[in-house]
This record gives C-alpha cells, sequence and structure tokens, in this order.
C-alpha cells in the first residue's frame, strides 16, 4: 500500500493529512483511509482565527440601527399624538366660548363633551369673561406611557 503526504507545506501550521490507499486488482472496489496528525506546536503560538467576525459585526450593527428607528418613530408619534391633543384643546375651547356666547350656562361641560368624543379628558377649564381656557389631558400609552396635556384659550376679538 502507496502512503501520500498532501499538501504537506500549505497545511503544514494547522496540521497534515496522511492517506493510504489500497486499490483491488479488477479496479472494482477502492478503499481510502486519511488521519489527521497535528503539528507538534501548540495552538496558542498560532494567529487567532477571525473568521465569521463581519458577520457578527453586521449584525450589531443592523441591531443598532433597527433600534434607532424604532426610537425614532416612536418620538415621531409622539410629537403627532401631542399635536392631535393640542388639536382637541383648540376644538374644546371654541366649542367652549361659542356655547358661552349663546347663553349656555356650562360652556366647560361643552367642552368636556368635546373631548371626550376624541377619547381625552378635561384637566381644567375656567373661564375669564367672555375667554375660555381648557386643558386637555391625554394619557399616551405607547412606549414607556406618559401624559400629555396640552392648553388653549378662545374667545372673542375686539374689533378696531
Amino acid at each position: 500500500m502507496p502512503g501520500c503526504v498532501r499538501d504537506e507545506q500549505r497545511l503544514a501550521g494547522i496540521g497534515a493529512w496522511v492517506c493510504e490507499r489500497s486499490v483491488l486488482v479488477t479496479g472494482v472496489r477502492s478503499h481510502t483511509t486519511c488521519e489527521s496528525h497535528e503539528p507538534h506546536e501548540s495552538r496558542e503560538s498560532s494567529p487567532p482565527r477571525e473568521q465569521g467576525s463581519a458577520v457578527v459585526l453586521m449584525v450589531m450593527i443592523i441591531s443598532v440601527a433597527c433600534v434607532a428607528a424604532l426610537a425614532a418613530a416612536s418620538v415621531g408619534h409622539a410629537r403627532i399624538t401631542g399635536n392631535r391633543v393640542r388639536s382637541w384643546a383648540d376644538d374644546a375651547a371654541v366649542s367652549a366660548a361659542v356655547a358661552l356666547s349663546e347663553g349656555h350656562r356650562d360652556p366647560c361641560a361643552v367642552a368636556g363633551r368635546v373631548v371626550r368624543a376624541d377619547g381625552a379628558g378635561v384637566a381644567a377649564c375656567t373661564v375669564d369673561g367672555e375667554d375660555v381656557t381648557v386643558s386637555v389631558r391625554y394619557e399616551y400609552r405607547q412606549g414607556f406611557g406618559m401624559v400629555i396635556m396640552k392648553t388653549s384659550r378662545a374667545g372673542p376679538v375686539a374689533c378696531g
């Protein structure tokens, strides 16, 4: 049985493969046995293998980018909700001022109905002469959860 050593120089740092091959005379059956022989030097002296480190780095970068995008989306959604609450406060203040000018006894009740229809609540409502000031409170339940309060004032404008 002839013995052979393959790629002895290329594999010198990580081990060599020694192959023995036996072939029948008829050529019908062949048998190959390969054994690994580790080099005599220790693995600690060989350079560290860094295969796959780029994949790990890319996964980390993509993860950070996704978290940043989600955080930006949450902040954007909170700002949009804050603008909606301000609009609800404006609607409630104008409705209360119109109700006051039409002679309703409780313009703050009108403001409360308008705000409740939007899913928020009236935190404060004051009437000062012909002006009505309404503070709207909305519990923002997305993300960490917070309370958004916006205040609006409405009343007649003096002409001239």
